[in-house]
């Protein structure tokens, strides 16, 4: 009891330390009480993310010491918390027609575009053709290539997973041909080759979304206002993340989860919870000394000023493993001692 007590609590300081370089530091922010909202981007008004930052500091003024709480950026797909990779940005759905007006804002399409109506057709067609101008454009295309370089580490992977998907009627990867599915080099450096195009796109529309998230940080900034980030703690079994790293993830060899997350029955649930994402090989995390989740918050810290973990109560509450082929969360002992390291 006092071991989890001691873990909750410093969870509870995790959730609101910044990281400096690689030290833990308590940052200025946590001096005062701060007003804010939680207001995820997807529910703004605006097509613009600066004009509805604008609008959201009319009721917010400077002095405020105001923080803005949001969501996850990254993409959904069909599923329960299913996200196909937990560090890359918003994708530009047909919803989100603000790309659209920033594209033009920024010179990769004519303002004309802006007067005909949007279709997931025409807005691929315009995507493609804002690509097309950024490789005709020396000093765009380097700060693209920089970009792409930079963020090889988790983009790559992520970009190959979406142009595969796109290949698989959205087929989950687990019921991909097995040379893709278990990632036989040949056959991951063919489909490489193959799908260059989809490939470069979809790296694309990272890079602009990129583009235009560090403007809102740098107006934000300006403000005085505080970006609030949130990461989830688990991932989704149909992601790029257990794809490609499924070292990190308690899978048998055909890459199905063997151990699924939950929360055993308590106060909240009396049946206990069942989250179904596969549970992490916490040995192995440890044995690398949590390369992987460094790696996810130092790239999430440099989008937000501060960073919750989403949520630590899978920690907390003593990590209910469930058997994938039972349906009640259950008690399993093992890799305290790891999670208590992280």
């Amino acid at each position: 009891m006092v071991a989890a007590n001691r873990l909750k609590v410093a969870l509870c300081d995790l959730a609101m330390i910044k990281l400096s370089g690689h030290k833990l530091t308590e940052p200025a922010v946590l001096d005062k009480r701060r007003t804010g909202i939680l207001l995820p981007i997807t529910a703004l008004p605006s097509k613009d993310f600066a004009s509805a930052l604008s609008v959201y500091l009319i009721f917010y003024p400077k002095q405020a010491s105001v923080v803005w709480q949001l969501l996850p950026l990254g993409p959904t797909h069909i599923g329960r918390f299913s996200l196909p990779m937990f560090i890359c940005l918003l994708p530009v759905t047909p919803e989100v027609h603000y790309v659209l007006d920033w594209l033009c804002d920024q010179g990769y399409l004519p303002k004309s575009i802006l007067k005909d109506t949007v279709t997931v057709e025409r807005k691929s067609h315009y995507l493609k053709q804002a690509f097309r101008y950024l490789k005709n454009n020396r000093v765009r295309h380097n700060d693209y290539l920089r970009f792409i370089v930079k963020q090889a580490d988790w983009l790559d992977d992520y970009a190959l997973f979406m142009a595969l998907r796109q290949t698989q009627p959205n087929r989950p990867w687990i019921n991909w041909h097995q040379d893709l599915r278990d990632r036989q080099p040949d056959r991951i450096q063919s489909a490489k080759q193959e799908l260059k195009d989809p490939i470069e796109q979809i790296q694309f529309e990272q890079f602009i979304f990129a583009q235009q998230w560090q403007q809102i940080k740098d107006h934000a900034q300006q403000q005085g206002i505080l970006l609030f980030g949130d990461i989830p703690l688990f991932i989704a079994h149909d992601s790029a993340d257990v794809w490609s790293k499924r070292e990190l993830f308690i899978l048998n060899q055909q890459g199905e989860a063997e151990i699924v997350t939950g929360v055993p029955p308590d106060y909240f649930s009396a049946q206990g919870q069942r989250w179904d994402n596969p549970h992490y090989h916490w040995e192995f995390l440890d044995k690398t000394q949590f390369r992987w989740w460094k790696q996810r918050v130092g790239i999430e810290l440099a989008r937000f000023d501060l960073l919750r973990i989403d949520h630590f109560r899978g920690l907390v509450a003593r990590l209910g493993d469930i058997k994938q082929r039972g349906h009640q969360p259950s008690m399993v002992i093992g890799c305290l001692f790891q999670v208590r390291s992280f």
